[in-house]
């Protein structure tokens, strides 16, 4: 079967595992499940909160089998409508923060939604490290 160019791989229906070129290297990573109801809008998709302990748990499997990183979403405002697609969404920097306390390999990246935040204020989240 031909690979489409925005191709998406779905393991475990939670999390999604991508690749990322960096040189001559490739890293592996997963992006971390912050929105409900995982990346299908779908009544039939299964249907979920997302939590810190969910985020925890697909984390530290991801770094027990050698993944390189996990990198989460920003999501401000769901889609609504009868599955409430993404309405309810975790703040990325502050789960991540509690993610690199309980991992010690695996690289954590959050997003920020530049262009509707304040300059001072992502400056201010983004200057966390382990």
């Amino acid at each position: 079967m031909p690979h489409k160019k925005h191709e998406i791989i779905f393991i475990s229906f939670i999390a999604l595992f991508f690749l990322k070129r960096i040189g001559e290297i490739m890293e592996i990573g997963i992006f971390c499940p912050i929105g409900n109801n995982g990346w299908l809008i779908s009544k039939n998709a299964p249907q979920y909160k997302p939590t810190f302990e969910l985020n925890k748990q697909i984390v530290q499997r991801a770094e027990h089998y050698g993944f390189d990183f996990a990198l989460s979403m920003i999501k401000l405002r769901g889609f609504g409508g009868e599955t409430e697609f993404w309405d309810y969404n975790l703040e990325s920097f502050t789960l991540m923060a509690g993610l690199a306390a309980v991992t010690s390999k695996i690289k954590i990246y959050a997003t920020s939604a530049t262009l509707v935040m304040p300059p001072a204020i992502v400056a201010r989240t983004s200057t966390m490290s382990r």
